[in-house]
């Protein structure tokens, strides 16, 4: 894994309180519900297979302010703008709050990935940054072993990898690993909008998926920053 030179431990504290500080009205069950149909108890669900897919937090989009900052204060514009560190630390409540359960319709991640900065496809670092906090919150080594475009590699993963799992990916590939999953309904999006940061995607291996066996899919909108949507993507 990249050394990523930040004093995590203390930064989680910081900012998990600025993500949670700017936060949106509370999310209630009926949101979430609202999202993922059918998710609760005795739906016959193996939990502990979810997969998990969120999008990096927000990135600069030019050459003039909010610019790409390191978790050090030093400009970069493959890192994320003060915005996206602000999700990073709300990413910490959604999904390992210290106190209370987690958003219905997700659960906490025993295992996450994060795209590394030299797959075919090119990196950012802001994958990673993303799920730093978080990594540090809940315990566990952040897997950096694939990158864009090793999609297919990292499915193949999966498959030996205990509990739930997060993936944080670039957002143009998301629908690219959903593909690697095979049969998946009802169907995902073909495309990830460009500015959409906010939506976790779930997959929940099934039984009865149609056609056999496959994943069932929906969406539990983030709503951590203010101007995110509680509209999953279409």
């Amino acid at each position: 894994m990249r050394d990523m030179k930040i004093s995590r431990r203390g930064a989680v504290k910081g900012f998990a309180a600025a993500g949670l500080g700017v936060a949106t009205a509370a999310v209630t069950d009926a949101v979430s519900a609202k999202a993922a149909p059918g998710w609760g108890p005795g739906q016959g669900w193996p939990a502990e297979d979810l997969i998990m897919i969120i999008r990096h937090g927000e990135k600069p989009t030019g050459t003039t302010a909010p610019y790409g900052v390191t978790a050090g204060g030093v400009e970069d514009s493959e890192s994320l703008t003060t915005f996206g560190w602000g999700r990073a630390g709300g990413l910490v409540n959604l999904f390992a709050p210290a106190v209370g359960p987690v958003r219905r319709g997700l659960v906490r991640p025993a295992a996450v990935f994060a795209s590394n900065l030299t797959g075919p496809a090119g990196g950012s670092a802001r994958e990673e940054e993303t799920v730093s906090f978080l990594v540090t919150q809940l315990g566990v080594e952040l897997n950096t072993a694939y990158g864009v475009g090793d999609e297919q590699q990292l499915v193949a993963a999966l498959a030996t990898t205990k509990g739930p799992v997060l993936i944080c990916w670039e957002h143009d590939h998301i629908p690219t690993i959903a593909d690697e999953l095979g049969n998946v309904s009802p169907a995902v999006p073909e495309t990830w909008p460009d500015g959409r940061f906010d939506v976790v995607w779930v997959f929940v291996p099934t039984r009865t998926t149609p056609g056999g066996p496959g994943y069932r899919f929906y969406q539990v909108p983030e709503l951590l920053m203010p101007g995110d949507s509680d509209t999953p993507i279409s």
